[in-house]
């Protein structure tokens, strides 16, 4: 009962924050000294004031400015592939929202054999550990967690000391970490009402807009209607758009992978339900039935929603889908009607991650 008064106070205030109506109105004073700190924060560590840790390897900052998910995970998955493909060697560290941490960091890595977990951790608790993104992220490339950034680095480093890039999910508001690139993620959201917490979505000004290397755009409709050989962009920020395509379907409980078509002439006849405990829940939506599926039932929950078993008490009939995200928390209860769609970023330009490689020291075998 309460998990599901907090899930529609919360798409509530969602929905505020996109106006400037009475509650921005009444909030706007506190929105004003949230700013002012947020601009005196970053000046204290622009100007020397204050000392940002230097990562002995290149350090990029995938973040938002947007409270909630505006597909961040996506393109870190992406970026960790094509790094890979000109020789890098990339980690990541993150905050590990959800996970209880407390001195030390944790790490994970399933993108090799024998798989490294933290302690008393499985691969069905392994979201309670590190926290829902970084279960997904740890299965393409080693990942440590913790709120410090320099204890994440720290704990990465130690276990992998072959990295030579990380990437920050999250953080671009943490300047006690310094970084070579900035990477913003927005959606069709776009900056809201333009304001800052608590009045407005936005962790810091819009301003802050102008002064990262890249701004990432989730949003299909541009995507499709961008070129797909655009020029390359001068100076900051460049603008890159990116599509979330669904690629293939995985049955949750023994991980059989049909690809679109399969899944549909198999179980389009059964009736088909979704539910997602992701920023933007409606995007998900749209995706499954931008493919022609038709959904009898939809359920949004909070970002980072906790999920239990009796969340899905009313979805014995037909298949029930859901996100990679909510998968990773479902998996030690996961039942046979239940299926993940996985999704696959798409960009324009193309040469979007050529332009980060380049951008990096040149490698050194």
């Amino acid at each position: 009962m309460f998990s599901a008064i907090a899930t529609t106070a919360s798409q509530t205030i969602q929905k505020l924050w996109l106006s400037k109506g009475w509650f921005s109105s009444t909030l706007l004073p506190l929105s004003k000294l949230a700013e002012y700190i947020a601009k005196k924060k970053r000046l204290a560590y622009l100007s020397g004031q204050k000392k940002s840790y230097k990562a002995p390897v290149p350090v990029i900052v995938i973040g938002n400015i947007f409270i909630g998910g505006t597909g961040k995970t996506p393109l870190t998955l992406a970026l960790v592939e094509a790094l890979k493909e000109k020789g890098h060697r990339p980690g990541i560290i993150s905050r590990g929202y959800g996970a209880t941490l407390k001195d030390d960091a944790r790490f994970a890595d399933l993108s090799t054999t024998p798989h490294t977990l933290p302690k008393q951790a499985n691969l069905s608790t392994l979201s309670t550990f590190i926290g829902d993104e970084p279960s997904l992220l740890a299965q393409v490339a080693p990942i440590a967690v913790h709120p410090q950034r320099q204890k994440a680095i720290e704990c990465l480093l130690a276990n992998r000391p072959n990295i030579t890039v990380i990437l920050s999910d999250d953080g671009l508001q943490h300047y006690a970490m310094a970084r070579d690139i900035e990477i913003i993620v927005q959606d069709s959201r776009g900056i809201g009402n333009g304001l800052m917490l608590p009045a407005g979505p936005l962790r810091e000004p819009a301003s802050r807009l102008t002064s990262v290397d890249f701004i990432v755009t989730n949003d299909t409709t541009l995507f499709e209607q961008a070129q797909t050989s655009m020029l390359p962009v001068t100076g900051q920020p460049r603008e890159v758009y990116m599509h979330l395509a669904l690629v293939e379907f995985e049955h949750l409980q023994t991980g059989q992978k049909l690809s679109l078509d399969t899944f549909k002439a198999k179980f389009a006849h059964l009736p088909m339900s979704a539910i997602a405990g992701i920023g933007h829940p409606q995007r998900f939506f749209q995706s499954l039935r931008r493919i022609g599926l038709s959904l009898i039932q939809t359920q949004s929950f909070a970002d980072h929603y906790a999920f239990s078993p009796e969340d899905f008490r009313n979805y014995t009939q037909g298949l029930l889908l859901m996100t990679s995200k909510d998968a990773a928390k479902c998996q030690g209860f996961a039942q046979s009607n239940w299926w993940v769609a996985h999704v696959k970023a798409q960009f324009k330009p193309t040469h979007f991650f050529e332009d980060i490689y380049q951008q990096l020291p040149p490698l050194t075998h």
